[in-house]
C-alpha cells in the first residue's frame, strides 16, 4: 500500500467527506482516465520540495482555509522551457499531495520526480490504478446536486474542488476508483468546454519547448513572480518583467464542414498568404490557436485559413482575458 493511500485511510480520507460534497454547480461528472492519471507526493518535506519544481508557490496548498487545497502550475526544463502541465490536490491536514498529470507523460513525471527526490524526505508513487482524475462540467443553471452511489466508502472523494485555473471550468479533482456518479458525460463534451474557454492541456496543445507564458499561464493562476528559485525561474521572470508576449494562445471558431483541420497545421492570413500562427487543438467546431498578437486582433475583418486544409478560423477573445493583452497588439 503507498503511503498516499495508508495515509488517507489513517486520518479519514474519504469517509470523513458528506455525500452532498457535490452540492455545487455541477450539471454532470466527466472520468478524465483517457488523458489525466494520478501521481502522489508524499512526505515531511513535500512542499518545499514541490517549490523548488513548479512555477507556483505551494504555499497555495498550505491549508489555510481549514480544508483541502488545489493549485495549478507548470514544470519546466532548465531553460525556462515548458515540459509538465500539473494540477496539485492537497486534502485537508494531508502529508501528501495528488497530482494530476497528462496520461502521456505520467511516466516520464515519476522517473522525472524520483531523480530529484534523492536525499529529500519525500515519496513518489503512481496511484493511477487506486485513484482517477474527474472534472465536473458547470451547471448553467443554479445548484444542481451531482450524488454519487454509496459504494461503502462514504463519497470515495480524495479532493474535488473549484479549477484553480477558472472558474468556467467547473470543477477537477481526484476520486478513489470505486466512485461511481449518477450522472456522467463523456470526456468529448469536457473538452470541448474548455476549449471554448482558451485553455489548453497535456503535451499536445502545450509542446514541450513552449514559452509558458505564450499559454497564458500567468492568467490562469499557475505562476507566482514574487517566490523564490525553481527550475527556469529566470527566463519566466526575464520575460514577465521586461518583454512583451508577442504571441498567445486564443481560442477560436473553426468553420470545417467535413474534413476537420489537423492539429500543428499553420494558420495563415487568405490575402497575403503570411502564417500568423499555428493550430493547436481542434474539436467538434472549436479550436484553438497559437497566433501572433499583432497579426491577428490589429487587422480586423481579414480571413484566416488553415494552411493546408484550407478551413476557416475565427479567434476571438474569451472573457477572462485582462484587457491590456489585445490593447498590447
Amino acid at each position: 500500500m503507498s503511503p498516499t493511500i495508508a495515509g488517507l485511510m489513517r486520518i479519514g480520507g474519504w469517509n470523513a467527506l458528506s455525500k452532498r460534497y457535490y452540492s455545487s454547480h455541477c450539471a454532470s461528472m466527466v472520468c478524465l482516465d483517457d488523458i489525466r492519471e494520478a501521481v502522489s507526493v508524499s512526505g515531511r518535506d513535500v512542499l518545499e520540495f514541490l517549490q523548488n519544481l513548479v512555477t507556483n508557490d505551494t504555499a497555495v496548498l498550505s491549508n489555510q482555509r481549514g480544508k483541502g487545497q488545489s493549485m495549478y502550475c507548470h514544470m519546466l526544463s532548465s531553460k525556462g522551457r515548458f515540459v509538465y502541465d500539473l494540477l496539485v490536490y492537497r486534502p485537508k491536514d494531508a502529508d501528501h499531495v495528488i497530482i494530476d498529470v497528462s496520461s502521456k507523460e505520467k511516466e516520464r513525471l515519476v522517473k522525472t520526480m524520483k531523480m530529484y527526490s534523492l536525499r529529500k524526505g519525500v515519496h513518489i508513487d503512481d496511484v493511477s490504478s487506486e485513484m482517477g482524475v474527474w472534472a465536473g462540467l458547470p451547471s448553467s443553471s443554479s445548484s444542481v446536486v451531482v450524488d454519487v452511489e454509496d459504494s461503502g466508502h462514504g463519497t470515495s472523494c480524495v479532493l474535488f474542488e473549484e479549477d484553480p485555473r477558472l472558474k468556467a471550468l467547473g470543477r477537477r479533482g481526484v476520486f478513489m476508483r470505486d466512485f461511481q456518479p449518477l450522472e456522467r458525460a463523456p470526456v468529448s463534451e469536457y473538452t470541448v468546454h474548455r476549449i471554448k474557454q482558451g485553455i489548453a492541456e497535456g503535451p499536445d496543445e502545450i509542446p514541450e519547448g513552449s514559452v509558458p507564458l505564450e499559454y497564458n499561464i500567468d492568467a490562469l493562476h499557475g505562476i507566482s513572480f514574487e517566490k523564490g528559485c525553481y527550475i527556469g525561474q529566470e527566463l519566466m521572470a526575464r520575460t514577465h518583467y521586461t518583454g512583451q508576449i508577442r504571441k498567445r494562445l486564443v481560442p477560436c471558431v473553426v468553420k470545417s464542414d467535413d474534413t476537420a483541420p489537423d492539429r500543428g497545421e499553420d494558420i495563415v492570413d487568405d490575402a497575403s498568404g503570411k502564417s500568423v500562427g499555428t493550430l493547436r487543438a481542434c474539436e467538434n467546431g472549436v479550436g484553438l490557436a497559437h497566433v501572433r498578437m499583432a497579426r491577428v486582433f490589429s487587422s480586423p475583418g481579414q480571413t484566416l485559413k488553415t494552411a493546408e486544409s484550407g478551413v476557416v478560423v475565427e479567434p476571438y477573445v474569451p472573457e477572462w482575458w485582462p484587457k491590456e493583452w489585445t490593447s498590447e497588439s
